[in-house]
């Protein structure tokens, strides 16, 4: 594809305690020269998100055509018309503690287990992470 840190195209920016200036600096770069900006936790930050970014996703017709930005955020407030011009995809876990857990157990097959020394052990240990990881989403 041609992009990432070596390509010095993707920027890749946690929001919060002043990295504004750093996301800002990276979504430029990418506008204007066709790379991707990855803005982590937009909800940290409601008046830069309001601000600069609402107004960035607003004159989006003269950007590069090889410009991507991909925002996250968890459940919060967010300007209209950031929301309006993005793919948004959510992930939700499943209702109840037995879904949950099925859902982290499936990944796991026969074989994993078996490739261990201890394929006991290792069925106690991820089923016992599998039960905290789904009680602790379910507590949520």
């Amino acid at each position: 594809l041609g992009y990432g840190f070596d390509f010095g195209n993707f920027g890749l920016v946690s929001l919060g305690q002043g990295q504004e200036p750093v996301a800002e600096k990276a979504i430029e770069t990418a506008y204007k020269g066709g790379g991707w900006a990855f803005l982590q936790n937009i909800h940290l930050t409601p008046r830069w998100t309001a601000g600069y970014l609402e107004k960035r996703c607003d004159d989006l017709d003269s950007a590069h055509e090889e410009f991507r930005m991909f925002l996250s955020a968890e459940p919060a407030k967010l300007p209209i018309n950031i929301l309006q011009v993005c793919v948004k995809l959510t992930n939700e876990p499943p209702e109840g503690l037995q879904a949950n857990i099925r859902k982290n157990w499936l990944p796991f097959s026969d074989d994993f287990f078996e490739s261990s020394a201890k394929p006991g052990e290792l069925k106690s240990i991820t089923f016992a992470l599998c039960l905290f990881h789904s009680v602790v989403i379910e507590r949520k």
